[in-house]
């Protein structure tokens, strides 16, 4: 595959997954057994082989696996890792691509598919060729973790499998809320949305402030009201990027929808996003 047919899969993943707000959720059993980690990923590497006839001449890659949040955690690479070595060891009718840089290759391009940065700054390292894509999430508790794994197929978004875990950690954890973990199960491809949006805002808000705002408010905001002369440049630039460039209009309006979801969802994101966004207003009036 070239890598401009790799570019075009990954860019049908990620909106896929960025504009989709509500997938159906994965049951979990309440009482599921507490396995060790070698017996959950036998467990995860059998739910995903099952599904091999989908998986024909494809090329597979492993994420490192993220905590709640979204972020890197320590027991997330080692579960990752040791899924990937896995499925190369016992599933060897299976391609898996090992790469080192694969994290930082799909985050960048996460990015530039938001439509909020300019392609300059994206990576254009060139890419083994990647169809399918094993992604997962760790909720830790105070005597073990959650493992939420999905598989994607990156050409159409389309999620082959998927599959819930509880396992003995191998590191010492730090419990997450159970109140997060909860709202976490009902339903994750939610807070995937959450944590990807907050991503591509804190990425705008260094890159390009004015977009930034533009997606924290609107014709009410009362911060925004306070400055009336600021307040008539963003809707004229408002109008003006949904006059010529129609695509990143329509991509704003997603970045809202998702933002409203971030206030209701997770707290803590939005009182930062907010801090943010009075940070820029106060930047941009002081400098005038």
């Amino acid at each position: 595959m070239s890598l401009l047919k790799t570019s075009s899969a990954l860019s049908i993943y990620f909106i896929t997954i960025l504009i989709i707000v509500a997938f159906s959720t994965p049951s979990h059993s309440k009482n599921q057994t507490i396995l060790t980690q070698n017996d959950a990923i036998a467990l995860i590497a059998q739910k995903l082989y099952e599904k091999k006839d989908s998986l024909k001449n494809k090329y597979i890659a492993i994420e490192y696996f993220s905590d709640i949040d979204g972020k890197d955690c320590e027991e997330g690479k080692n579960f990752s890792k040791q899924l990937l070595a896995f499925f190369m060891e016992r599933y060897t009718d299976l391609q898996f691509v090992e790469r080192s840089d694969l994290q930082s290759i799909i985050k960048n391009k996460e990015l530039e598919l938001s439509g909020l940065i300019d392609q300059s700054q994206s990576n254009q390292t060139p890419m083994v060729p990647v169809n399918v894509v094993i992604s997962g999430t760790i909720a830790s508790t105070k005597d073990h973790i959650e493992v939420f794994t999905k598989t994607t197929d990156m050409e159409t978004g389309v999620i082959i499998a998927s599959c819930y875990v509880q396992s003995l950690p191998q590191t010492t954890i730090s419990p997450d809320n159970d109140k997060k973990i909860a709202a976490f199960k009902e339903n994750p491809e939610r807070y995937a949305v959450i944590n990807k949006t907050y991503t591509v805002l804190m990425h705008t808000v260094e890159k390009r402030p004015m977009l930034f705002l533009i997606a924290m408010t609107d014709s009410n905001d009362p911060e925004l009201k306070q400055h009336p002369k600021l307040a008539k440049v963003v809707k004229s630039r408002t109008q003006r990027i949904k006059e010529n460039n129609p695509v990143m209009f329509q991509r704003l309006l997603f970045l809202k929808k998702h933002i409203r979801l971030i206030e209701k969802y997770d707290q803590q994101k939005f009182s930062y996003l907010l801090e943010q966004k009075n940070a820029v207003i106060n930047t941009i009036v002081n400098r005038e």
